[in-house]
């Protein structure tokens, strides 16, 4: 999301009983006074660097795609396109963008292929190269 537009989802979060912490540098919203960091929804901003030194900013609003909701067809749904997804998952390589990436290779959704259109490699822990050797069982 836009850094400004965090007071706008604080608002409309916090009405539908979600709570929000500023905890260890990450903005998050628990589920509730009990809700745990580990399970809340973790907010990025829009081409920001969640940390110093990583490979690369948080994709772009820009890089959205606007889908209609299976619930009457009326409202609608903006989630980050396929590509900036997985080049945000591949910048920060925690393990759960690890589980995430598995989970795209096992759907069919991400190849080998993708590895090209980044540029190969990339120097720490080759994450291009992670992610063929996943793919191929390895």
């Amino acid at each position: 999301m836009k850094r400004a537009d965090l007071p706008a989802a604080k608002l409309a979060l916090e009405e539908a009983g979600s709570v929000y912490r500023h905890e260890g540098g990450l903005d998050i919203f628990l589920d509730g006074v009990e809700g745990r960091a580990r399970e809340a929804v973790h907010i990025v901003f829009d081409g920001e660097m969640v940390k110093a030194g990583e490979k690369g900013p948080n994709p772009q609003i820009g890089s959205v795609v606007t889908l209609p909701t299976p619930i009457g067809g009326v409202a609608l749904c903006r989630i980050l396109g396929l590509e900036p997804l997985v080049r945000a998952k591949l910048t920060e390589f925690r393990d759960k963008d690890r589980t995430h990436l598995r989970d795209m290779i096992e759907l069919g959704l991400v190849d080998v292929s993708w590895v090209r259109r980044f540029g190969g490699c990339w120097e720490s822990g080759c994450r291009g190269c992670w992610m063929i050797r996943w793919g191929n069982g390895e």
